[in-house]
């Protein structure tokens, strides 16, 4: 069974004090457009900038509620990036196209107007090897780490219908389950901001990748009540450090998402 099966596994048999008829599930897709930019710092001539031509990040997402009013969540979400980086102009790589993979398993407290939650990040930096310096190619190797993240999220509500799929004008409605379900008509608007602290790394040439700060943010525009769906941007902001390297990241993107809840 791969890593992403058994998480998906164990969130379903979390918490067994849990009565099962408050269970409730969702899932969703979604795909990002991501613009990185990647400054090596070290002085000197080795002191390089790339930025990225094509980049898109496509995710799905599977979570539960643990209780009937939706206040306690997990979910996992799978992550499949691609990047394409330009080459520097006094350069050249090896290699331009990099694909590789990130999960997290994120545990969600939601209130009306702010959520709170916890998240498991395992996701890659990209370092150049000393060598490929000697060379003149250059091709970015993934170098993967695992962060502890604190998130928290503002929410603001539209009570206006409106008319874009608005299927959902039934404001309160009475689930499958029996239990009495609420939600918006109209937009909501959610403010996003993280910091992620680095529990581990994985050491390549005998160095591992060690963070100073890793900080995101997002804002987001969804609409829907079973059927969720809108649009987002993220912003990310890295620094870190391998070997003698030391490594900026500066990430500015945006997607679309669909969501369902069950």
């Amino acid at each position: 069974m791969c890593t992403f099966s058994r998480i998906i596994v164990l969130m379903i048999f979390l918490f067994p004090f849990t009565k099962v008829n408050a269970v409730s599930y969702f899932g969703g897709i979604g795909a990002d457009y991501m613009d990185p930019r990647i400054e090596r710092n070290t002085a000197g001539s080795s002191s390089f900038s790339t930025a990225s031509e094509q980049t898109y990040q496509y995710y799905v997402t599977l979570g539960i509620h643990m209780d009937r009013r939706k206040r306690h969540s997990f979910r996992a979400t799978y992550n499949h990036k691609e990047i394409e980086l330009e080459t520097p102009t006094n350069r050249t790589f090896a290699t331009e196209n990099i694909d590789f993979d990130s999960y997290n398993i994120m545990y969600n407290y939601s209130g009306k107007s702010l959520d709170m939650y916890l998240d498991y990040l395992h996701d890659s930096a990209l370092v150049f090897s000393p060598n490929q310096f000697i060379l003149g190619q250059f091709d970015p190797t993934p170098i993967k780490s695992s962060f502890a993240g604190l998130g928290i999220r503002f929410k603001a509500y539209s009570d206006k219908p409106h008319n874009l799929f608005s299927y959902n004008k039934i404001k309160r409605y009475r689930d499958d389950r029996g239990g009495k379900v609420s939600y918006n008509k109209g937009f909501r608007l959610v403010l996003d901001f993280a910091y992620y602290y680095q529990l581990s790394s994985d050491e390549y040439l005998g160095s591992e990748v060690e963070y100073s700060s890793k900080i995101k943010a997002g804002l987001k525009i969804e609409k829907g009540g079973t059927f969720n769906y809108g649009a987002k941007l993220n912003f990310l902001t890295e620094k870190y450090d391998w070997g003698v390297d030391s490594y900026s990241v500066l990430d500015f993107g945006g997607g679309i998402f669909l969501k369902i809840n069950y």
